[in-house]
């Protein structure tokens, strides 16, 4: 009978340490991770709207994706891009006409000379524009979105 009270007096201490332990490091925790997650879900939902888009024959979806951060590089903030990566030879302004209402055609240049701050977005969303230097007829369509919440160390 002395052994039973024993062993439960020793996890009744442990599931109080651990307890007492858990909860600070979750609220120190949540502020660094917190806003992340909750970033992430929200600019997957955006992709989730691309993925579900119907396109001609003439667009080629090359990769759809997102970034969180700070897009603009203008101060602390954070947004969400989200878009596509499309390969057409339709014309620019056709493009333009047919994503019309649901994001921002810009035409990427086939050298990959572009303004500093989007070509470095658009390399760090998209993985065949780090693996190719050669964007002969590509075009990144999206969307600027605002973020969940700020708490995301990624647009600091």
């Amino acid at each position: 009978m002395k052994r039973r009270g024993a062993k439960l007096f020793i996890r009744f201490i442990i599931v109080t340490a651990t307890i007492v332990l858990l909860i600070p490091l979750l609220f120190f925790m949540w502020p660094l991770t917190g806003g992340v997650i909750q970033n992430n879900i929200r600019a997957s939902s955006y992709t989730r709207e691309w993925q579900q888009m119907v396109l001609p024959p003439e667009i080629e979806v090359i990769e759809i994706a997102y970034f969180v951060g700070n897009t603009a590089g203008t101060g602390n903030s954070v947004e969400i891009w989200a878009g596509m990566l499309i390969r057409s030879e339709l014309p620019h302004e056709e493009l333009i006409s047919y994503f019309r209402g649901h994001g921002i055609v810009a035409p990427l240049p086939n050298s990959g000379s572009f303004p500093a701050n989007q070509v470095l977005m658009y390399r760090n969303t998209f993985s065949y524009l780090r693996r190719n230097e050669q964007w002969i007829n590509l075009y990144a369509v999206g969307n600027f979105h605002s973020a969940a919440t700020q708490f995301d160390i990624r647009g600091h």
